[in-house]
């Protein structure tokens, strides 16, 4: 066959998996076909993608899920509220890679600094039922410390993994107790602290003269010269 004719249908056959369309400006942009104004969104940026809450399509208002088609002139609506994001529901009719790994990266992010949280909670409680002080055993030493006893890279990551439940929130407390030198220690290196903060009671000048309430040593009445 002809080698030409063969790059043509080969061309076409590439065109074909691809869908162009417009910004309002008028840029062209290549999407796959079956792509959808979330595709559309990530293309543009991952944030307005991130805060997509709906789309014009040749100037109407379609659904996030409407087939585009070459020509299409898209515009995409953003919300400016702290707490925008993608929906999971997203993942179900999106097309491009580019849309689907941004997603699919966020809710990874999501769940992690949800088991940070987790973690943190988990450790804390766990110091607390032990009646150990928080103060003397959350240090960055001690945390790096069993972090690295638990081979995780980092103090976040000892909270992700106690906060998926790779690691128990006691063992953890356990290391922390045994690194300050026992509960005991932990408690009384605290209640040094505290006494070491303990202003003493402000003592009065000898030369402030007059009569002392009785029940209450800082109250000073003085008497008129017309009493004495």
């Amino acid at each position: 066959s002809d080698p030409s004719e063969f790059l043509d249908s080969l061309r076409f056959e590439i065109n074909s998996r691809e869908v162009y369309v417009f910004t309002p400006k008028g840029d062209v942009m290549s999407l796959p076909q079956g792509a959808t104004p979330v595709d559309f969104a990530y293309a543009v940026h991952t944030e307005v993608g991130h805060r997509c809450i709906g789309a014009r399509v040749n100037g109407k208002l379609v659904t996030l899920d409407t087939k585009l088609n070459n020509g299409d002139v898209i515009d995409i609506l953003t919300s400016n509220a702290p707490d925008a994001s993608p929906s999971r529901d997203w993942l179900g009719f999106i097309a491009s890679p580019r849309a689907r790994s941004k997603i699919k990266s966020y809710f990874t992010k999501e769940r992690r600094e949800e088991s940070i949280e987790a973690g943190k909670d988990a450790i804390a409680k766990q110091l607390r039922q032990a009646g150990v002080p928080l103060q003397s055993l959350l240090t960055v030493e001690y945390l790096t410390a069993v972090a690295d006893d638990l081979r995780v890279p980092g103090i976040n990551a000892l909270y992700a993994a106690v906060g998926e439940h790779n690691a128990s929130a006691q063992s953890v407390v356990e290391k922390l107790i045994a690194l300050g030198g026992g509960p005991e220690e932990a408690t009384a290196d605290v209640e040094e602290e505290l006494a070491v903060g303990v202003k003493a009671p402000r003592r009065r000048r000898s030369s402030e003269t007059g009569v002392m309430v009785d029940g209450d040593p800082d109250m000073l009445v003085k008497l008129a010269r017309c009493c004495t």
